[in-house]
């Protein structure tokens, strides 16, 4: 018996059955208010449901040429032992203004019991591709069934076509169906393909003629067909040895079944640049293409007409919620006035908890008519000749470190086997240390010839250690095809500091081998990944020697004494730090969080009285949630209080953590609880943004974060980095470890780990009145010596004097490592301090004496301040004589940075304008003018002039320009480019004296936000859609007549 004519024994499913033919509904069944069409989209219909309107199991779309939209939605089994038969199997039918017309059912003339016993009964059932001819007769295909049901335009069954395996189809230009088959079988007890060796054009009722392809295919999915006639069959090259799940290509083949060209590697690596189309193919009215191909959200690609570029864009609702999860199965068409639409069928039920916020699915949706434009959100276009070519780079270091300078470092560019028409490319590299100096270039030709894989060997020889950004060029003649970047660590094998040899680091979320490496000894272990993944992290932490805590849970309904005393047996004698909860202020009141934390630890105690108890690990120290807190007893339910000082934005501003951790030390003191240790349990200090990676301000911040709370009396060993290898928590990537090798944080908290060991803090050195709003230097120190951490906490390099007595030996290293040179004259040492941090070791009894800088008087305090040009908020804070902030609760200051001028939409051409009326003449040589980091949407100072006024006529005393290097394309990451912007905060100009009653700066350019240059802001709005504006942000302007 025919496959086919069991198909109909699947249709009408007991207790689901479909509505009748031409049910008229007045409209679709609405979604749930919070579902709008996403991003890119402008109409949605469906929802999940077995009501008309929406969607259940869906599979298809298509138009009629009318415009009406038609879904297929097939049916099965469930996944149970009984196999309980779901599913609709239906046809739907929506107006050309999206309201529901009519509906039908696959089939009228079965019994659902009469398939109990069959084999692969959800594949008989299932249809795969619907399609609309010329009379509006509609066709859908049952690849495993084994053929074509036609019902006519009123949706009354027709006929049955046999035609074994088909499952592709599409309506051709002149109006019939051309189908393709090709699916996989059980044949002689083996799995093997059936079809692709052709094409089928069909009328209502039977197979009219048959047309052989000059290539045999496998595993078709789609089919569809061109402007011109050409037929476009989305399936993989057909190859004796049976392959499951071949990767398929993207074929046109003209009327006679010629081949005429492919696009696709044809294999199948999960590459998201179009190389490896799925699902679907619609062709367009222009010609191009459109496929889906990996990702997650997969992304939606469009092949030009010509074949010259193909244009990428990911499919989602919004951030985290996408069209296609992890590429799963998704299907396009276009309507006649050529608007793509998609089809998302895999179910979201909005009543499951964990998906709630997520949108209603299946649905489908309308792409907005721009979808592919350049400018749009996250759209990448690429030449087509890239496609199949994905080339990796490689070091063979292990995990890309290396521990000699002056010796050369290997980097291998290695394309994968797959089809391509690209013969050759030219290979241009560039080596850039974490300043984005250039120390290394070169450049060969790498041959590509007959689709095998290739390699290229590459080399450069580091004179100094740090941390190095490799990125290559491909290029095919001068057409640039493709820019990404390997980095690497050149860094000491330091005595007290672990090397990481080959197979010690997995680089997972718990790497004990690699925290040690990078000198971030603190992990926090999760109970809830399980007994042995728990088990294995606490015996890799105690073998390479990181410390550990554990943290109990972050979920309310697992904040019990019972899962604690679970826990707590699982562990005892292996931790000596608990953790109770995660961030309770999100999910708790802080009496009803005390309240639960009181029994949870007298379980945790009742197990082992010997552990430390830390919490409550409030997201930003909240002083009014700590003042609840300890209202309620909180005291009683922490040994140690953890805080997670995210302080509202990214920056570090020293002032402000001072500030904070001396309120929360006061309001501990109010509750007897002053001496009570304070660990930081979680920070992340951000790597990537908007698709651009930030090595070099994330160095400076963690380094400069982990200086201000050793001071703060949180030293290293309690203060945890959030995170260090890259996984997990991708909107927050604020690993200092990539896929791609180490980032300058990871080299620069090895080395700081390095050079301090085991020494405490003790203290800061004085740079008197001004120097302390400048510089930093922590001093560390035990019975073997003494190292000082030194830093400019503002901007361009500054010079800065010490008195070292003649008995004391000195030893000057940077961050990285490297052994600088002692300007020690008189015994004055003399030191230009970057933003990192440069360490100065001392042998003997005397410390280093800063030379202070004190240039007495602000005299700008109280002058009147106007603005020519857009600004936000009072002026007259320029003037205040305070910094003010954008972190949370700070009395100068909160979140929303109103106490901060930001000057918005001028240029070289129409400068901002800020003038400083003294009030009287006065006598100065130096203006600072403090900003803040480039920090989300503000802006730093890049350009601009310091004027006085004399005799009625402005005079330009000084020019500050920031000395960046410019950003440069690299894909590595989460990143498509690498910036080497600081962390520039003031700007300070020295000229000779001058007597004027006022002062301007003349402000031509700014970053925006963290952007700092156009190369930056552009890779922002294809990762965001939209850039931060150019805005200055000012906090203070100071004017002093230094002695």
């Amino acid at each position: 018996m025919n496959r086919f004519t069991l198909l109909a024994a699947f249709i009408i499913l007991a207790g689901c059955a479909a509505p009748p033919a031409q049910e008229q509904i007045a409209s679709a069944a609405p979604l749930d208010a919070k579902d709008a069409p996403g991003e890119g989209a402008d109409v949605i219909l469906g929802g999940v449901g077995v009501e008309t309107g929406k969607f259940d199991r869906l599979r298809d779309i298509t138009f009629g040429l009318d415009g009406r939209l038609y879904t297929l939605e097939s049916a099965g089994r469930d996944n149970t032992t009984a196999g309980a038969l779901i599913g609709l199997g239906r046809v739907q039918i929506f107006g050309a203004d999206g309201r529901l017309q009519s509906s039908f059912s696959l089939g009228d003339d079965a019994q659902a019991d009469r398939a109990v016993n069959e084999k692969n009964e959800d594949a008989l059932m299932a249809a795969a591709r619907i399609a609309v001819d010329g009379q509006n007769r509609v066709y859908v295909s049952f690849p495993f069934a084994g053929g074509v049901r036609v019902f006519e335009a009123s949706g009354k069954k027709l006929s049955d076509i046999p035609l074994p395996s088909v499952k592709a189809l599409a309506r051709m230009r002149d109006g019939k169906i051309v189908a393709v088959a090709s699916n996989a079988i059980i044949q002689n007890d083996k799995w093997v393909w059936d079809g692709g060796d052709a094409f089928h054009i069909l009328s209502s009722t039977a197979v009219e003629r048959k047309v052989d392809f000059s290539q045999r295919l496998a595993n078709v999915q789609d089919v569809d067909v061109a402007p011109s006639g050409d037929i476009i069959v989305l399936g993989a090259a057909f190859a004796e040895k049976y392959d499951w799940n071949p990767q398929p290509l993207i074929w046109r083949f003209d009327a006679a079944g010629k081949m005429l060209s492919s696009i696709g590697s044809g294999e199948l690596t999960r590459s998201e640049d179009g190389s490896e189309p799925l699902h679907s193919v619609a062709v367009a009215k222009d010609g191009s293409m459109v496929a889906m191909t990996y990702g997650n959200p997969a992304f939606l690609v469009n092949y030009s007409a010509d074949g010259k570029n193909i244009t990428r864009r990911a499919g989602q609702f919004q951030w985290a919620d996408p069209w296609s999860t992890h590429s799963s199965y998704t299907a396009l068409a276009f309507d006649p006035n050529g608007r793509l639409w998609v089809a998302v069928p895999t179910p979201n039920d909005p009543k499951d908890p964990n998906l709630g916020m997520r949108h209603s699915r299946p649905v489908v949706l309308r792409t907005e008519a721009d979808f592919f434009a350049p400018a749009q959100k996250g759209v990448v276009v690429a030449d087509t000749r890239s496609s199949g070519f994905a080339p990796v780079l490689q070091s063979p270091l292990p995990y890309n470190i290396a521990y000699t300078v002056g010796a050369p470092i290997e980097v291998n560019v290695v394309v994968p086997p797959a089809r391509r028409t690209l013969e050759a490319v030219d290979v241009s590299f560039r080596v850039f240390d974490a300043m984005g100096e250039v120390v290394a270039t070169g450049q060969k030709s790498l041959d590509l010839k007959g689709g095998a894989e290739a390699r290229l060997p590459l080399s450069w020889t580091p004179q100094k250690f740090g941390s190095y950004s490799f990125v290559a060029d491909y290029k095919a003649g001068n057409q640039l095809l493709l820019s990404q970047a390997i980095h690497l660590g050149v860094t000491p094998r330091f005595a007290n500091m672990p090397a990481l040899e080959a197979g010690t680091s997995d680089g997972s979320w718990e790497d004990a081998a690699r925290q040690k490496f990078v000198g971030l000894d603190l992990m926090r272990l999760h109970p809830a990944k399980g007994d042995d993944k728990l088990q294995s992290d606490l015996a890799s932490a105690a073998k390479y020697g990181a410390s550990v805590f554990i943290q109990l849970t972050d979920k309310k309904d697992d904040f019990t004494p019972q899962r604690a005393t679970q826990i707590m047996n699982a562990v005892k004698g292996q931790v000596r730090y608990v953790e109770l909860f995660n961030e309770p202020n999100f999910q708790f009141k802080p009496d009803e969080y005390v309240a639960r934390a009181a029994a949870v630890y007298k379980a945790v105690k009742a197990v082992d009285p010997t552990v430390q108890i830390l919490g409550p690990a409030v997201c930003g120290v909240s002083l009014t949630w700590h003042e609840e807190f300890y209202k309620a007893g909180g005291k009683a339910t922490c040994d140690i209080l953890s805080v997670h000082d995210y302080e509202g934005h990214e920056a570090i501003s020293p002032e402000h953590w001072r500030w904070k951790f001396g309120a929360l030390r006061q309001l501990m003191a109010r509750y007897d609880d002053a001496n009570k240790p304070i660990w930081q349990t979680e920070r992340a200090i951000s790597a990537v943004r908007g698709g651009v990676l930030t090595g070099l301000s994330q160095a400076i911040r963690v380094t400069l974060h982990r200086e201000l709370l050793s001071s703060l009396g949180v030293p290293d060993d309690h203060n945890a980095h959030y995170y260090l290898n890259q996984g997990g928590y991708s909107s927050v990537p604020s690993y200092e470890w990539s896929a791609q090798g180490p980032l300058p944080a990871a080299m620069a908290t090895r080395a700081r780990a390095a050079f301090l060991g085991n020494r405490p803090w003790v203290g800061n050195l004085n740079f008197g009145p001004t120097g302390n709003t400048l510089f930093l230097g922590a001093r560390y120190r035990d019975a073997t010596g003494e190292t000082v951490s030194l830093r400019n906490l503002v901007g361009a390099p500054l010079k800065a004097s010490f008195d070292v007595p003649t008995e004391t030996r000195v030893l000057v290293l940077d961050a990285w490592g490297n052994t600088l040179p002692v300007a020690l004259q008189n015994g004055v040492l003399t030191l230009e301090l970057s933003q990192l941090p440069t360490y100065v070791r001392l042998t003997g009894p005397a410390p280093l004496v800063p030379k202070p800088w004190n240039w007495g008087p602000d005299l700008a305090v109280g002058a009147q301040v106007s603005i020519a040009g857009k600004a936000e908020n009072d002026a007259q804070t320029l003037t205040n004589g305070k910094l003010d902030t954008i972190h949370g609760e700070n009395p100068n200051g909160d979140t929303d940075g109103k106490r901060v001028v930001r000057l918005l939409e001028f240029s070289p051409a129409t400068p901002a304008i800020v003038t400083l009326e003294l009030g009287a003449i006065k006598r100065f040589d130096h203006v600072i003018v403090r900003g803040l980091r480039a920090d989300n949407q503000f802006g730093a100072l890049r350009d601009f002039d310091v004027q006085v006024r004399q005799n009625g006529v402005w005079k330009t005393v000084s020019t500050q320009k920031t000395d960046i290097a410019p950003t440069v394309m690299g894909a590595s990451a989460d990143a498509t480019a690498i910036t080497f912007y600081g962390d520039d905060n003031a700007w300070i100009s020295s000229f000779a004296a001058v007597q004027s009653d006022a002062i301007r700066l003349v402000i031509r350019d700014a970053t925006r936000g963290f952007e700092p240059d156009e190369m930056a802001r552009e890779q922002v709005v294809k990762a965001w859609g939209s850039a931060n504006p150019l805005a200055a942000s000012l906090r203070e302007i100071e004017v002093y007549d230094a002695p």
